[in-house]
């Protein structure tokens, strides 16, 4: 007869304290997912190797081989922004897809009274036909 009494207790504690930890492990997922990257050091840095280029134009100009050194640089600088922006797209991707997951885990709290309760009923229905 006490399980009676349970049952609101169970979801007064469902919808409030547990929906707060569960918005509280995604929101961590997210932040995770966000610094896994390092997405803030690479939106600041994105073109910052173009602003150490200009200062090394002086030593280069004294180099008799200054055309190479200059290709080379430009060319590992180009890379190097290429791949920053190819881990800014992924680290996005990943921040939606992890987003999208927990509004997912989300629906799936809210709905997890009513899907025990019909497997419940189910298992019952079945049991005894």
């Amino acid at each position: 007869m006490e399980i009676i009494f349970l049952i609101p207790e169970y979801f007064l504690w469902h919808y409030t304290a547990a929906l707060r930890s569960t918005l509280n492990i995604a929101t961590n997922f997210l932040w995770f997912t966000y610094h896994f990257f390092s997405m803030p050091i690479l939106w600041q840095t994105l073109f910052a190797p173009w602003q150490v280029s200009r200062a090394k134009e002086r030593i280069y100009a004294t180099k008799p081989n200054r055309g190479f050194e200059i290709v080379k640089e430009a060319s590992l600088q180009i890379f190097g922004a290429v791949i920053r922006m190819f881990t800014l797209v992924f680290g996005v991707t990943m921040c939606v897809g992890v987003g999208l997951a927990g509004v997912v885990m989300l629906v799936i709290w809210f709905c997890l009274p009513l899907i025990v309760a019909a497997l419940i009923f189910g298992g019952l229905r079945f049991l005894f036909l």
